[in-house]
């Protein structure tokens, strides 16, 4: 668990497994790298969160922008105002990662890494 309660959170080339979460009250919350099935939390109170990942990723997401546009460069991934939701990769894979992105004031940024 990453938490700030005043300033961004950047993390790159990074793993995650098992259960994360990264929330910061007034600020950015950035993340590039990768995910293993788990149950991932990426928020921001007043800020924009940007999560890139693998094109060959296998996950679910739910977001919410309360204040702010959704934008994803994954095709599967339906947005609806500011709600978006779908599965990336294999749907039949045993295990997948369960991505819930949130925003109050800010842009949500679902990246393919390049």
């Amino acid at each position: 668990t990453l938490q700030s309660n005043n300033g961004n959170i950047n993390a790159n080339n990074d793993v995650l497994t098992g259960s994360s979460t990264l929330s910061s009250q007034n600020g950015d919350v950035t993340f590039s790298g990768s995910i293993d099935p788990g149950s991932y939390k990426f928020q921001s109170n007043s800020g924009s969160v940007n999560v890139t990942l693998p094109s060959t990723s296998n996950f679910q997401v739910n977001a919410t922008a309360n204040s702010g546009s959704i934008n994803s460069d994954f095709s599967s991934v339906k947005i609806t105002g500011t709600q978006a939701n779908g599965t990336v990769g294999n749907p039949s894979a045993a295990k997948q990662a369960q991505l819930t992105l949130t925003s109050d004031s800010g842009d949500i940024n679902l990246n393919k890494a390049s």
